[in-house]
């Protein structure tokens, strides 16, 4: 009695569903918005402040974004500053590789992450 085989066409429809379903939960739907921007001092750097709003079984979060200049903004980098739920937050430039954010209503639990440096530049948190 023969082995029954898998015909070619079938092995194919089934990865290619599979890759496509993996393709739609990596797919972000999540809506950015960008408040502010701000160049260092020597314009070789800029920090971005956006909220991401990824639907109603989501809460919103507040990002900080560093990049290079010369880079698009994209918001699919997450960056060095991230904290549940939306917050007033300041960046200041002290100098060309200093970074200040300023949230005084950002709870501590509710950060999910905190970068102290990124490249060149030292970042610090006042809140």
């Amino acid at each position: 009695m023969r082995k029954p085989r898998i015909k070619p066409v079938l092995l194919f429809v089934s990865i290619t569903l599979f890759l496509s379903g993996c393709a739609f939960l990596l797919h972000s739907s999540c809506e950015n918005t960008v408040k502010s921007e701000i160049r260092s001092p020597d314009g070789k750097y800029v920090a971005t402040l956006f909220e991401r709003n990824c639907g109603a079984t989501t809460d919103f979060s507040t990002i900080v974004n560093l990049r290079e200049s010369s880079v698009k903004f994209k918001g699919d980098d997450l960056g060095i500053f991230i904290v549940k739920g939306v917050h007033a937050l300041d960046l200041v430039w002290n100098g060309n590789t200093k970074l200040r954010l300023e949230c005084h209503d950002c709870p501590a639990d509710d950060i999910f992450k905190q970068e102290r440096s990124w490249r060149d530049i030292e970042i610090s948190l006042v809140h």
